[in-house]
């Protein structure tokens, strides 16, 4: 049976990426499809970039990193400048990563599958959070409209399904596994690997089989992640506490 890994948000997190590429290939599965923010917040962009390109069948940009594209580091907001510089840098110092990153698509679909960061009317600039959906009749609507089957989205750092009747459940609520078998049209958020905002610290991601959506939570080297993070005035405080909290 085909199975794809769904990876999305790994944020500089080298501890978190490798964790969940160790679990990946216990769980034999191969395939691996990243739907955006490589970097950002954590203390090493680019090993982070390096392991996906090698690894990720298709690779998306990310919301953090079209930011990075679109403005001048004194058009940064001010509550993330510190952190946006250091990772800008880091990148823009190995050009092939930043010439590589800048062309990478902002959706992918097939065999009705659609995979985007966030929300698929404004890839790559809007994220798409699920009390959003739930109670924008007219956005969530519009947003079912746009693909056949299966929608994945990272961005939001949560993992969640929703399906076309509005019935939202967490991971947690279906105790990581969602069955596709006879479901109608089912938006997937798989979470986040290197910054988990749902209030568990462990990494997230999801893998699809024909039949059923499972996340994975997987521990890490947390410690040696906040102390790499505190070892750059840029990055440290709040990006590393919040790796500890899952907030």
């Amino acid at each position: 049976m085909s199975r794809t890994a769904i990876l999305s948000d790994v944020n500089g997190n080298l501890e978190a990426l490798s964790a969940v590429l160790r679990d990946m290939e216990e769980q034999e599965v191969s395939d691996l499809l990243f739907l955006g923010d490589a970097i950002g917040y954590g203390a090493d962009p680019t090993a982070c970039l390096s392991l996906l390109r090698e690894r990720a069948r298709v690779l998306l940009r990310g919301r953090f990193e079209s930011l990075l594209f679109a403005h001048r580091e004194e058009e940064l907001n001010p509550s993330v400048r510190d952190m946006a510089v250091f990772t800008l840098r880091a990148v823009q110092a190995c050009s092939d990563h930043w010439n590589w990153l800048r062309e990478r698509p902002l959706s992918h679909s097939g065999d009705g599958v659609m995979a985007v960061h966030g929300d698929p009317r404004r890839p790559g600039h809007e994220g798409l959070f699920l009390e959003q959906l739930r109670f924008r009749p007219g956005t969530k609507t519009e947003i079912f409209s746009l693909f056949e089957r299966l929608l994945f989205v990272g961005d939001n750092h949560c993992p969640w399904v929703l399906t076309e009747e509005n019935v939202a459940y967490t991971a947690k609520e279906v105790e990581h596994q969602y069955s596709l078998r006879g479901s109608g049209k089912v938006i997937v958020s798989v979470g986040s690997v290197g910054q988990p905002r749902d209030g568990d610290p462990r990494a997230c991601y999801g893998i699809l089989s024909e039949d059923a959506v499972v996340w994975r939570r997987i521990d890490y080297d947390i410690d040696r992640a906040v102390a790499k993070i505190n070892s750059h005035r840029a990055l440290r405080g709040h990006n590393a506490t919040r790796l500890q909290e899952g907030v």
